[in-house]
């Protein structure tokens, strides 16, 4: 087995911050970005609500020669997180030259529904004769990991991951692996899913998931764990992390946030109507049991937290079970209820600056999850190893452990 793996480099598209410092600020500061939908028809929906990132920022951030247009919305989401996690890690101008083994793992839920979408309207509702040849390229899974790995000369493993809503964990999971079998020595991973699109929202909106009690109220809508909670927001997004051996980083002198311990997994079944509590147990601890961290060292817990009233009842429970005694004194919070259903870094960061990032709309607790859920303000505590859980609504459960990075010597080596 090749060294441990650490994580040297964030870059983040949020709903309520994009990049990685107003993301970190933003989940300090208790910040929604749920906002009413202004691009779809919601004239017939029952959830006029969603995290979204307006045109213009993406727009301006929009990476080489290609516009905004050029791209699935999930690759353009890749490319520019991608960049920046690699500008953050100091190897953005050097991908391509270095000679360690290198790839890029991407998870991802829905793909790329944009194109896909608009290509049936076009075809049969539009009735348009033809298809553009470039279609079938931007509508595949693979191709925001395959854009991503062209553009910076990343020609090593090239993946895509997908398990539901646990994709983003199962890409790290798996990079993880593919360091400690020396496999690979720096991968860029991350997950993107983009599901604001006129058909994909309306799916969603007919499982009744999606709250429906808060579309004058945006920013009060994501309300983990609180009494009245009544549906999850949906939401947009792409976080990306560097992840090294930890020796390549040490040679490059890199800055490291965290180290990635281990991750773990379950299957249920039966999520969509009645998620079930022994899957989610299962993957907390084979997530501790393949980080190899003791269960006491566990001082945080970053939770699914969906803002459904049976999901969060039951990963209570799940985590009181978990834990044991020491559940009383392990604060657990749900970011989500700042970003909606997405995914993000928040606990690398947190840990890094050292704070916890509250559970926001939590004025009145549901006294069935009776969690210290960091209501309403960040914390400021220093944390040395975090629990962060995703249960997703289609049966994949995944889970993984991150603790604070400890100072790496470098060796001297150079490029």
């Amino acid at each position: 087995m090749a060294g441990k793996s650490v994580i040297t480099g964030i870059g983040v598209l949020s709903p309520n911050g994009v990049g990685k410092d107003a993301f970190l600020d933003a989940i300090r500061n208790g910040k929604s970005g749920v906002r009413k939908i202004t691009h779809l028809d919601t004239a017939t929906l029952h959830s006029r609500i969603a995290g979204s990132i307006d045109d213009e920022t993406l727009q301006s951030l929009s990476p080489g020669e290609e516009s905004a247009s050029d791209l699935d919305r999930t690759a353009l989401f890749a490319r520019i997180a991608g960049e920046m996690a690699l500008a953050d890690a100091q190897l953005d101008k050097k991908t391509a030259t270095l000679s360690y083994k290198k790839g890029i793992i991407i998870g991802t839920g829905s793909g790329p529904l944009h194109t896909v979408e608009r290509f049936y309207e076009e075809r049969f509702l539009e009735r348009t004769p033809y298809v553009r040849p470039s279609t079938l390229g931007k509508a595949e899974f693979a191709s925001p990991c395959a854009g991503v790995a062209a553009r910076f000369g990343i020609d090593g493993i090239v993946q895509t991951v997908s398990a539901g809503c646990a994709s983003s964990l199962a890409a790290l999971t798996v990079a993880h692996s593919y360091i400690r079998m020396g496999m690979a020595d720096i991968l860029l991973v991350g997950g993107v899913d983009c599901p604001l699109t006129q058909h994909s929202f309306r799916m969603w909106d007919s499982l009744r998931l999606l709250t429906r009690d808060f579309n004058n109220a945006p920013e009060s809508a994501s309300r983990p764990f609180a009494l009245g909670r009544s549906g999850m927001v949906l939401s947009e997004g792409c976080g990306f992390v560097v992840m090294e051996r930890e020796e390549v980083a040490a040679e490059r002198g890199a800055e490291v946030y965290a180290d990635f311990l281990g991750g773990g997994f379950s299957y249920d079944p039966e999520a969509l109507t009645n998620p079930g509590e022994d899957f989610q147990v299962q993957a907390m601890k084979s997530a501790i049991f393949n980080a190899k961290a003791p269960q006491k060292e566990i001082g945080y817990v970053q939770a699914s937290g969906a803002s459904v009233h049976i999901n969060d009842l039951v990963e209570s429970r799940a985590i009181r079970r978990t834990f044991g005694d020491r559940t009383a004194r392990l604060p657990v919070s749900s970011i989500k209820s700042m970003i909606g259903h997405a995914a993000g870094a928040s606990g690398m960061l947190g840990m890094r600056d050292k704070f916890l990032p509250p559970t926001i709309n939590l004025d009145a607790p549901d006294p069935e999850c009776d969690l210290d859920h960091v209501a309403n303000a960040a914390r400021p505590v220093e944390v040395k190893t975090a629990l962060v859980n995703s249960f997703g609504v289609t049966g994949a459960n995944a889970s993984v452990v991150v603790r604070k990075a400890t100072k790496l010597e470098s060796t001297g080596a150079a490029f």
